[in-house]
């Protein structure tokens, strides 16, 4: 009798947690942005001939990813920005882009998905080399100017 009961209000005590948990105001995720390296394609490229695709996931706890973001009276755009890690490269950003308002409409706008940045094939920047090796850091910014955390791609070979 005393396991008919304990299970009887075990099965009434879950839905109530369940309801209470769900009606939750805190974000999933922090305000800022975070991203995570999935993968970069191919592994081999020609220089000045082949596009690179870079798939990273990113949370953002508030949603403000995308779309224009305002600094003072000034606007301006979401920024990924992708810089080059080779030597010769000094830090240059390879690639930058805008990306689309991510925002959802809703009361807990927490996002979470994959983003794909296409880029083209940077230039070997080695003299007399046959191939060069490339990594890239990638950061995210959202609309109230939070800076993701940096990751880095593995490398890709570029050759002539």
């Amino acid at each position: 009798m005393r396991n008919a009961q304990f299970t009887c209000l075990f099965a009434l005590a879950a839905p109530i947690l369940a309801a209470i948990t769900g009606c939750s105001t805190q974000a999933p995720f922090p305000p800022e942005p975070a991203i995570t390296f999935v993968k970069i394609e191919p592994d081999t490229v020609r220089q000045y001939a082949d596009s690179i695709l870079i798939s990273f996931r990113f949370t953002d706890g508030d949603g403000d990813i995308g779309g224009k973001r305002f600094i003072g009276d000034d606007t301006t755009n979401s920024y990924i920005y992708v810089t080059d890690n080779r030597p010769l490269a000094f830090g240059a950003t390879t690639a930058n882009g805008i990306a689309t308002d991510l925002t959802p409409n809703s009361k807990k706008p927490s996002i979470s998905g994959t983003m794909k940045v296409a880029m083209e094939t940077p230039p070997i920047l080695g003299f007399l080399v046959q191939s060069e090796p490339v990594s890239f850091d990638i950061v995210l910014y959202d609309r109230a100017g939070n800076k993701s955390n940096t990751i880095t791609t593995t490398p890709v070979i570029i050759v002539p």
